[in-house]
């Protein structure tokens, strides 16, 4: 029973890894087309992304399908204005529809019957290929390979170091306060 647990998961892992990867190029077309934006990166697991990625290739039936993971790259991902993961968008006719779904059963009644127009579009000033979408994920990609960066030195550092500092500038925050309030006050000059 366990090796058949073992394939179905092989199986499955094999579809999604199948699925087109997302790329600038894409977004500039008029076609139809489905983007799964979702986040994953080592020593951290999206639960909902992950429940999504057994299931994502059963929707293609209905519409292509492109992935994107935020993780990699931030720069594209973030011209879709989400950091809810897995957060989905139809491209339709070079008009951008986000999908509020919370399960699979939704996403695929949505796609299946061609709903996704009864969402309000991005404005056109803020869809993927205005201006404004390209400046803002030039600021987004800067800082979340800032962030990036920050998590490997806080992973390097021991936890007892970080909280160690934390407190240290906590206890001198209360310091200047109190300082503050039991100094005597200046007598107003005579004149």
């Amino acid at each position: 029973m366990r090796i058949i647990f073992l394939l179905i998961g092989k199986v499955v892992s094999d579809a999604f890894s199948l699925l087109p990867v997302l790329s600038k190029e894409d977004m500039e077309g008029s076609g139809t087309f489905l983007v799964y934006i979702y986040y994953s990166r080592p020593n951290l697991h999206c639960a909902a992304c992950e429940s999504f990625n057994r299931n994502i290739s059963m929707v293609q039936k209905y519409i292509p399908v492109k992935k994107i993971n935020f993780f990699e790259d931030p720069r594209v991902a973030s011209r879709f204005y989400t950091f809810l993961f897995p957060s989905f968008v139809v491209r339709d006719g070079g008009r951008s529809y986000h999908l509020p779904v919370d399960s699979f059963e939704q996403l695929e009644e949505i796609v299946r019957n061609r709903r996704w127009a009864m969402f309000k579009p991005m404005a056109r000033w803020m869809d993927v290929n205005s201006h404004f979408a390209s400046a803002y994920s030039i600021a987004n990609c800067i800082f979340f390979r800032a962030m990036q960066k920050s998590y490997v030195v806080f992973d390097a550092i021991p936890a007892w170091v970080v909280n160690f500092g934390f407190s240290a500038i906590i206890a001198y925050m209360l310091y200047s306060i109190c300082t503050i309030f039991l100094m005597p006050v200046e007598k107003k000059k005579k004149k």
